[in-house]
């Protein structure tokens, strides 16, 4: 049987901003949500600007850089798009990351099936596990996705251990922009120490409109990652570490 190839869209060597240390990010092309917000609209469909590619070649191009996740404390992030979709194609790679020592993070929406989850808990150093909002209401009406689902994601991944997951929130003005107090205190509730605050940004308008279509968030300035200095004396206090940014 010949070997199922992922779809990616980029990869992206000495990567600073997705998990400790350097890394090399493989984007992962396919989103089973649709933020309104998205700013990276040509990853979400699967089939449409991307290309596939073997655990083989996947493999040589991670490991050229090795000494650089060694010395940095960083390795490989799959992120996306959603990169747990695809999670089953790319077992080979993350066997290969195994035997070649080289730490591996998984950026997610949390969007996915339970046995996603599970097969992705067999090699997952790490998480960067996106909360978008807690009511439920407002998830679908903006990513057009049933809030639960991530939840069940987000409470299994907790129950194997908290300490692998750092909680990433898009702090989106008019949408979650009011919740930081809640979010904080609700990744807390779960054992999470470090929880990273991305700051509003349109630079996905222009991708829109080069693939043709309406960028649907009514937002047009980025949000001043300054606004969000105010939550790092919230997280000291729940005990968890407050980043600004990825």
């Amino acid at each position: 049987m010949s070997e199922k190839m992922p779809n990616i869209f980029n990869i992206e060597r000495f990567a600073i901003n997705d998990g400790p240390g350097i890394r090399t990010a493989v984007f992962f092309q396919g989103c089973p949500l649709r933020c309104k917000w998205c700013a990276n609209p040509e990853s979400q469909m699967i089939g449409k600007h991307s290309r596939t590619i073997s655990c083989d070649e996947l493999s040589a191009i991670v490991l050229r850089d090795k000494d650089y996740y060694d010395e940095s404390g960083g390795g490989v992030t799959l992120t996306g798009g959603e990169a747990l979709l695809q999670i089953n194609s790319v077992v080979p790679f993350l066997e290969s990351c195994r035997k070649s020592g080289i730490s591996i993070a998984i950026e997610t929406c949390g969007y996915v099936g339970i046995g996603q989850v599970e097969k992705a808990l067999e090699y997952a150093d790490l998480f960067l596990f996106d909360i978008k909002t807690l009511d439920s209401d407002r998830f679908m009406e903006y990513t057009g996705g049933k809030l639960d689902i991530v939840m069940r994601a987000f409470e299994r991944i907790c129950s194997d251990d908290p300490y692998k997951i750092i909680v990433r929130v898009p702090v989106i003005p008019t949408f979650n922009d009011t919740e930081i107090p809640q979010i904080i205190d609700f990744a807390a509730a779960h054992g999470i120490t470090e929880l990273h605050l991305l700051p509003y940004h349109t630079l996905g308008v222009t991708k829109y409109k080069q693939l043709g279509r309406r960028y649907e968030f009514p937002v047009t300035e980025s949000l001043d990652p300054a606004v969000l200095k105010q939550y790092i004396p919230l997280g000291e206090r729940a005990g968890i570490s407050i980043k600004i940014g990825g």
